[in-house]
């Protein structure tokens, strides 16, 4: 059964376009105030080493660094960590040993892979080349930002924005061990989702850099062999882009609970030149890794039977969006059903509906039209909904879409056409 369209459609149209205002609003304010609190900490850090160092106020202290970034047309934050960065050069960063051993072991070779060509890893006592003088600095502004990621993905992201993008990195992917040993990657940036499907396990006896990294315990470097000669990486076996692949092995405290593999596509030597840098960031990842990671198992995701590749691929072909949600439901437990959240949105949804973010964002038009409420209900009774509703997507007041919402495991498939 269908429901029929109200009177007043381009009053209720009206509402959307203003509520869709509001949402966009109040969503770039939100993004706005995420931005200052990523930069909060090192900000407190480089007022707090003025104030000591020249007997002044914690105001008069942000007063100076204000000053400072006009004259030099430099972001206050960027001025902070560049402080905080002299007065704490990456050798001298670690407080705690987990740091300490990434920054300071020497990187070991990995064991050969079964079936792929051996992984070229650091040799052990190499000279590692110095980081650059800003490095430091970025790697404050890392200390800052990621303590604000919430999903693994958000956490790939801003390790690449913050810490990495300057130096040629062009993708990141965040894996965690699973007890047999397999590598689950569980955030990546810059990766195709094809990509990222086709490897979302890794068994142990791959021999990919991440688990070798994993498993060694050491840094791994794998070169292309045509990379001097600007060729592409070859498809079998890279999971990040790029003509420089290196793994990471990612500790908490004695025990490796993952790695992380960087994706470069300027030259080697490049690459390899931010040997200790890399190694101090991986000393930051594990712990914000299994923060983030713990936050998501609240709500768990979908787990689709044979495997997520087939199954996303089958979405994409599809000409209408689908999205496949995931319920919120009140207290985080189990209360009743008051949102869902986008674990996968097909390519027919477009770039908006970002996994991870909830239904009443990414389309607040359809909370105007009372079908949200509907999905809802076929969220709470798993029994389906199909119905007819107004525009909520922006195509236009005139444009009337059906809506379908089946239960789907333990979540929803929504989809819409016009």
């Amino acid at each position: 059964m269908t429901e029929q369209q109200p009177p007043g459609g381009s009053t209720r149209a009206d509402e959307a376009s203003v509520l869709r205002e509001a949402v966009d609003r109040l969503r770039a304010e939100a993004e706005g105030l995420r931005r200052a609190m990523r930069t909060r900490g090192v900000i407190e850090q480089a007022k707090g080493m003025l104030t000591e160092r020249l007997g002044c106020t914690p105001d008069e202290a942000f007063g100076h660094l204000v000053r400072l970034s006009q004259d030099t047309n430099r972001r206050v934050a960027d001025i902070a960590a560049a402080l905080v960065g002299l007065a704490a050069p990456i050798e001298h960063l670690a407080e705690d040993e987990a740091l300490r051993a990434a920054v300071g072991e020497p990187v070991r070779p990995a064991p050969p892979p079964a079936a792929r060509p051996r992984p070229v890893p650091a040799p052990p006592g190499a000279p590692r080349p110095a980081p650059a003088p800003d490095l430091a600095a970025r790697y404050h502004l890392a200390v800052s930002a990621l303590a604000g990621a919430e999903t693994p993905d958000e956490l790939a992201r801003l390790l690449h924005e913050v810490a990495l993008a300057p130096l040629g990195v062009v993708a990141v992917v965040l894996g965690l061990l699973e007890p047999d040993g397999a590598l689950a990657l569980v955030g990546s940036h810059g990766v195709e989702p094809g990509r990222v499907s086709r490897w979302r396990r890794v068994p142990p006896e791959t021999g990919v850099p991440l688990a070798a990294a994993a498993h060694g315990g050491g840094m791994v470097w794998e070169f292309d062999a045509d990379a001097a000669d600007g060729g592409r990486p070859p498809e079998t076996g890279r999971i990040v882009p790029g003509r420089t692949a290196c793994a990471v092995p990612l500790r908490s405290g004695e025990r490796i609970v993952g790695a992380m593999s960087l994706g470069w596509d300027g030259p080697p030597e490049r690459a390899r030149a931010a040997t200790r840098y890399v190694d101090a960031l991986a000393g930051l990842v594990p712990g914000h890794l299994l923060r983030v990671a713990a936050a998501e198992g609240g709500e768990p995701g979908l787990v689709v039977p044979g495997g997520e590749y087939w199954f996303r691929g089958v979405l994409d072909a599809m000409f209408e969006p689908v999205l496949v949600l995931s319920v919120v439901r009140e207290g985080g437990g189990g209360g009743a059903v008051t949102d869902l959240r986008v674990r996968y949105a097909n390519a027919a949804s477009g770039t908006d509906p970002v996994p991870g973010r909830r239904l009443s964002e990414i389309l607040p038009g359809l909370v105007t039209t009372g079908a949200f409420a509907r999905v809802l209900e076929a969220a709470e009774t798993g029994v389906r909904y199909e119905g007819r509703a107004e525009d909520f997507t922006g195509a236009g007041p005139e444009a009337a879409l059906t809506v379908r919402a089946v239960p789907f495991l333990d979540g929803l498939l929504l989809t819409w056409r016009a």
